[in-house]
């Protein structure tokens, strides 16, 4: 079988950051094309050089920047910054980088979005591109919607089965014209009544969960700012109060929370401590390699028994369709919702909201 060549179908959307494009790996950086780095980069990846070349070639830059490499059959994904990277897997998974990372998915690369989130300019790439550089806000090759897993657990007409742009709520999500902007986001109905485990099973909310594990058990490598706040090592402002961190070494520490979990219909947060599970019927259960996650029961019935589950890895925050009936919607931030493919780990950042019906959603929050 032959590899499918990205170079073919190419494009790039013009902006004000610079897109290098060659033969196997793919830049696009916050910088000028006439910035030195550029030009070493070019040559690299023009000469197909290693990603760990190219990457080492940005070692000097505090630019933010998506870069790409394909290397065989895996794909390597680096995000550095205000930048965002999408890969088509050959199984037609969708994966997505939204934060700091280093990336290696394995499967075939058959296609591929890199792309500046805060910068205006064209939202669609379509000017073609084969390899060169070029003053871009985007380049990538035309990226397919992903389809929603066929309904299992019912014969009942679930809630996502439905034309999209026929249900009044996501005519809200999606800013219909002539829509109150404050009716935005879902109403939260009245706070969860919490009950026992042999409470009243009528109960419309009832939210438990499992006891903590010291929050020392996992490490991490960190950067500390002047207020010693710990940050992921290659962050250069705090992820706290955002204060410059001159100080580069590195040293490896308890992990903080990641951030808050708010939802719709319970306003009190859930610090982000370790993986967290949420669904129609669980209870006390383990579905992350043996540790015991926390969890988060809500009785809506277009909610399945296992919906989704939040997964901590390193600094990084994932969301994960647990093969929900009705599906998981994810906003991230300044983006409409996107269904999320089953099974496949995605990087939130904070300001995402995810939705798992018209009732019950919720936020990734930072904590300050």
């Amino acid at each position: 079988m032959t590899a499918y060549d990205p170079v073919a179908d190419l494009v790039f959307a013009p902006g004000a950051w610079t897109a290098v494009a060659g033969p196997r790996s793919w830049l696009l950086v916050e910088t000028s094309p006439d910035d030195p780095a550029v030009a070493r980069c070019w040559r690299l990846i023009r000469d197909a050089a290693s990603s760990d070349e190219v990457l080492n070639s940005l070692v000097m830059t505090r630019a933010a920047y998506a870069f790409v490499h394909r290397d065989g059959d895996v794909a390597r994904a680096v995000v550095r910054g205000a930048a965002e990277v999408a890969l088509h897997i050959a199984d037609g998974s969708l994966v997505t980088i939204a934060s700091d990372a280093d990336r290696r998915v394995p499967g075939g690369l058959q296609g591929f979005r890199l792309s500046a989130r805060e910068q205006t300019g064209s939202a669609e790439a379509s000017l073609p591109l084969a390899v060169g550089v070029v003053q871009a806000s985007a380049l990538g090759t035309p990226m397919p919607m992903p389809k929603p897993k066929p309904k299992t657990e019912t014969t009942s007409v679930g809630f996502y089965t439905q034309i999209i742009a026929e249900l009044p709520w996501t005519k809200r999500l999606l800013g219909e014209p002539g829509i109150d902007e404050g009716a935005a986001r879902v109403a939260a109905p009245d706070p969860p009544v919490y009950e026992p485990e042999d409470g009243d099973a009528e109960k419309t909310r009832r939210r438990t969960w499992s006891p903590r594990s010291a929050n020392g058990s996992v490490t991490v490598p960190a950067v500390h700012c002047p207020k010693e706040h710990p940050n992921p090592a290659e962050a250069e402002s705090c992820r706290v109060c955002g204060s410059p961190i001159p100080d580069r070494r590195v040293s490896t520490v308890p992990r903080p929370p990641l951030g808050e979990l708010v939802l719709s219909t319970d306003p009190e947060p859930l610090r982000l401590e370790r993986d967290v599970v949420l669904g129609r019927g669980l209870g006390d259960t383990e579905l992350t390699a043996g540790r015991r996650p926390d969890i988060i029961r809500v009785s809506d019935p277009e909610v399945s028994r296992e919906h989704v589950e939040i997964r901590l890895d390193g600094w990084q925050v994932f969301v994960v369709d647990l093969g929900s009936s009705n599906g998981t919607y994810v906003a991230l931030p300044a983006r409409e919702p996107e269904l999320l493919p089953p099974h496949t780990p995605t990087v939130i950042d904070p300001g995402t909201v995810v939705y798992l019906s018209e009732a019950v959603s919720f936020e990734l929050r930072a904590v300050r």
